[in-house]
């Protein structure tokens, strides 16, 4: 095989690791006016025996399927706390009971058994389009939380031929962490991290270039009560939101709602604290370039 060959072949793979996931996405949703939730770190508290996520997650999460309008969630991760079939099925019987559509960007908790993953999930890597918005879910684990370059120009090149008003980017790890640009994010697990990050050197200034507002999420963070439950960054366009659960004092989630193009995020707290909306509460992110 010939090196043009293989290029176009592994161009090729790339682009089906980001295909579209048709199902789970309801044909009712209106896509000029929809919402949805993001929870990362939805298992809780290392050690505690959820059944099966952290009560307060699903205390909110029956209190807001009675009086709001959701149309899908997305768990940004440690979905289980151990990944066996027993822990899955009762993660599905709960899910189900809520009646909306749920898309898994699944953490190192939930890969410990990845063959167990792909069998009842199917890809890690996917994307959907909602109307002129487009949703990504990224898998890093085996990539030391780096993007990889292919699957870095399949998704600009993705963009570059659809203009999409609104990009949303859903991970569990938080790949834009650094110790000294971002000294304020704790992730809860630095498990699987290359020493090498290549954030700031590859993929912020690509996902800078896409015509479109870019939301990335990561749910790898609020497993303890360090201040470290809730992260807004933003560089030019892009938007970076590190948000979890499990400490039992600053625990949230994030409403989501994108009406005629037009996001709104709301942070929704689990303990008692006001929720709020938070789009003019973003830090902007200084970086030497």
């Amino acid at each position: 095989m010939n090196s043009i060959l293989r290029s176009l072949l592994y161009f090729c793979l790339i682009w089906l690791a980001i295909s579209t996931r048709a199902q789970g996405v309801d044909s009712k949703t209106d896509p000029n006016n929809f919402s949805f939730i993001v929870a990362g770190h939805a298992y809780g508290a290392p050690g505690a025996k959820n059944d099966p996520f952290h009560p307060p997650f699903m205390k909110t999460m029956d209190s807001l399927k009675r009086t709001d309008s959701i149309d899908f969630m997305v768990l940004t991760g440690d979905i289980v706390q151990k990944s066996n079939a027993r822990s899955w099925d009762k993660v599905e019987g709960y899910l189900a009971a809520l009646d909306m559509s749920v898309f898994f960007a699944p953490g190192n908790h939930d890969l410990t058994d990845r063959e167990l993953y792909t069998e009842r999930y199917g890809q890690s890597n996917f994307s959907f389009e909602i109307g002129n918005n487009l949703f990504i879910v990224l898998d890093l684990m085996d990539s030391g939380w780096n993007i990889p370059e292919g699957r870095l120009n399949a998704i600009w090149n993705k963009c570059d031929e659809h203009r999409y008003e609104n990009v949303f980017i859903f991970s569990h790890h938080i790949f834009w962490y650094d110790e000294e640009i971002t000294p304020k994010i704790k992730p809860n697990s630095l498990y699987a991290k290359s020493d090498v990050l290549t954030f700031y050197t590859m993929a912020l200034p690509l996902l800078k270039s896409i015509r479109s507002n870019v939301y990335v999420y990561g749910g790898d963070v609020g497993a303890n009560a360090i201040g470290s439950e809730l992260s807004l960054l933003k560089h030019e366009r892009v938007h970076l939101i590190a948000s979890g659960m499990g400490g039992g004092k600053w625990d949230n989630i994030l409403k989501v709602s994108v009406e005629n193009e037009i996001v709104q995020t709301e942070l929704i707290y689990l303990q008692n604290h006001k929720s709020e909306v938070v789009d003019t509460m973003y830090t902007n992110l200084i970086i030497d370039e």
